[in-house]
């Protein structure tokens, strides 16, 4: 398996840019004893930082919307967030 590199430009790559810094500018400095707690402070910072983000942020805790699987490094997962359908998914893992 391996990547290859896409498109640089349009709103996917604009979502990814939010993306990048809405994460920067999280705090994860946090006493969380669960990766509950951690998924849930990223996806409050991600949804005050939803007029920034050109697709429907999908997270897997909302009851409006439904997070399917998604088959990546051989494996089915179901991410904690994504960005549309088809664009960006967002798994969160408390190590």
């Amino acid at each position: 398996m391996a990547f290859q590199t896409g498109h640089r430009r349009g709103q996917v790559w604009d979502d990814v840019q939010a993306l990048n810094t809405i994460i920067h500018n999280t705090r994860f400095n946090l006493t969380g004893k669960s990766e509950r707690e951690f998924e849930l402070a990223f996806m409050s910072s991600v949804n005050a930082n939803a007029d920034s983000i050109n697709g429907q942020i999908m997270p897997q805790v909302d009851k409006d919307s439904t997070v399917r699987r998604k088959y990546l490094f051989g494996k089915m997962h179901r991410p904690e967030l994504t960005i549309n359908d088809e664009g960006i998914a967002i798994e969160i893992t408390y190590l």
